[in-house]
């Protein structure tokens, strides 16, 4: 799924497509945000970023992962980011 990048008031005001089918989405979904060099049948993914909460729910997506990197021979950096006691 492509998404325009919108950020700050405009994204508030207009909304944001990509984030409502995340937040609805039983399915991992890869977003992308073409720029102006960006080929469709030219893409090379060089980096994979794989964000984690620690749920096995949300690991369920590594093996995803791994066959698109193994693919584009990409680099996995995978994203924990620990909930701290209140």
């Amino acid at each position: 799924m492509s998404t325009n990048g919108r950020s700050g008031v405009k994204r508030l005001i207009v909304g944001s497509v990509a984030s409502q089918v995340i937040h609805l989405s039983d399915t991992p979904i890869l977003l992308l945000r073409p720029t102006g060099d960006w080929r469709s049948r030219g893409t090379g993914f060089k980096r994979l970023l794989v964000a984690l909460d620690g749920s096995d729910y949300s690991e369920m997506v590594l093996p995803l992962v791994r066959h698109i990197a193994q693919h584009f021979s990409s680099e996995v950096l995978l994203l924990s980011v620990p909930v701290g006691n209140p």
